[in-house]
């Protein structure tokens, strides 16, 4: 016989903050005006989240060019 696994209420929950509460906490952190542990608990974003956000920008840099994205484009079709 399976179980249903049933989450309790508020047992764990995966980005319980806003996009706009993580970019004021990474703005006060870049200028200096808070550290990390004070927006962490300012904002209530987990610190490792801030770390990892002001270490890896969002999204990767692009290998290619726009230039060369073209051309590929146009040498398939």
């Amino acid at each position: 016989m399976t179980r249903k696994y049933k989450s309790k209420l508020g047992s764990r929950s995966y980005a319980a903050y806003s996009a706009e509460k993580l970019d004021m906490a990474l703005t006060a952190i870049r200028t200096k005006t808070l550290t990390q542990r004070q927006a962490a608990v300012r904002y209530n974003i987990p610190r490792s989240t801030l770390k990892n956000k002001l270490k890896w920008p969002a999204g990767v840099p692009p290998i290619f060019s726009n230039e060369e994205e073209e051309t590929f484009k146009a040498y398939v079709i």
